[in-house]
């Protein structure tokens, strides 16, 4: 069985609907470098007035933001018929199924998946992210979205940013 990345399949799903599309470096928030396949990265801050969250991959920060550290975000996985994915098979999390993921000292987080975020992203599913206090432009990750904010070098995506 022939294993395909996440960037690979979301992008032949988006050509074969004709749909081409392209993000544009930011400067600040920096988006954190994926370091493998399968991860789901971004930025969380503070500051920078009362504007809506900036999408790290097109838009830069406003002026003043600040990174926010030891932010937990939850991460979960929902198939195209709105049935969760179970993530957490130790069952630490809330719900037993989700993801938890605390911003480092920069603000970065990132959630490395399997081949089942991929298959499930890219058949329809989601990847959902909520945090306490915090806002996104990207509460549900799609395979479009995904798409948009993928890595240079890795079947990953960066810059789903939280503003607190």
């Amino acid at each position: 069985m022939k294993r395909l990345g996440i960037g690979t399949a979301v992008l032949a799903g988006a050509a074969t609907m004709a749909i081409i599309g392209g993000g544009t470096a930011s400067a600040f928030p920096a988006p954190v470098a994926p370091t493998a396949d399968y991860m789901i990265c971004g930025m969380a801050y503070s500051g920078g007035g009362s504007g809506a969250v900036v999408d790290g991959k097109s838009t830069p920060a406003p002026a003043g933001a600040v990174a926010a550290s030891g932010k937990v975000i939850v991460a979960s996985l929902w198939t195209v018929f709105n049935t969760q994915v179970d993530l957490d098979p130790a069952n630490v999390s809330p719900d037993g199924k989700s993801v938890l993921i605390t911003t480092n000292s920069s603000g970065d987080w990132c959630y490395t998946g399997s081949s089942t975020l991929a298959t499930t992203v890219t058949t329809g599913g989601t990847v959902r992210l909520q945090s306490a206090g915090g806002t996104t432009t990207h509460p549900s990750i799609n395979a479009l979205d995904f798409l948009d904010h993928k890595d240079a070098t890795f079947n990953s995506a960066t810059g789903f940013n939280f503003k607190y």
